[in-house]
């Protein structure tokens, strides 16, 4: 409905612009249960519009109190905060999974920006064009260090499971 009422203003991201993005508590229980509940491992998992995770309603719409709570379902903040969406149905079960590449954009930034201390967007500024360069001039040894540079960003842990998706962010 965005994209018909400002035609003129094109494709854009409007989820992010509408509520999207980088709800609070989603923020909040990254940096409270990363690596505790949800391994980083497990994040770069989720970057990839295959993934599914097969759940049930009530996993999805629990009663919490607190974000403190140690019981809260990370796929509940996800599909609540429009991260994730019903993929498929099943008689006990659901799917959940990323909707569309503008969350798994959303998604992929506020998974740097939590492994890393910098944003996305600034994690692209500084390598982003330097990556196009060498791109461009087939300077693979010059591409080579900028990939290791953004690697010495994350920490091991992250490292070991990235996969070409998350990469995707720095080369637009």
């Amino acid at each position: 409905m965005n994209f018909l009422s400002e035609l003129q203003r094109g494709f854009k991201p409007y989820w992010l612009e509408t509520g999207g993005a980088k709800p609070s508590l989603l923020v909040n229980y990254l940096n409270t249960f990363i690596d505790k509940k949800v391994k980083k491992t497990e994040l770069v998992d989720y970057l990839n519009l295959e993934f599914i995770q097969r759940t049930n309603t009530a996993a999805l719409s629990p009663t919490i109190t607190s974000i403190e709570d140690e019981n809260f379902p990370f796929f509940a903040i996800l599909y609540q905060a429009g991260y994730f969406t019903i993929k498929d149905t099943g008689i006990n079960y659901l799917e959940v999974g990323l909707p569309n590449l503008e969350v798994k954009k959303a998604f992929a930034e506020l998974i740097v920006d939590n492994l890393t201390n910098k944003t996305a967007s600034q994690l692209s500024d500084c390598y982003g064009l330097k990556i196009k360069a060498a791109l461009a001039a087939g300077d693979f040894s010059a591409l080579k260090d900028e990939f290791n540079k953004i690697l010495n960003e994350f920490s091991y842990e992250s490292v070991v499971s990235f996969k070409e998706p998350l990469f995707e962010m720095f080369t637009r």
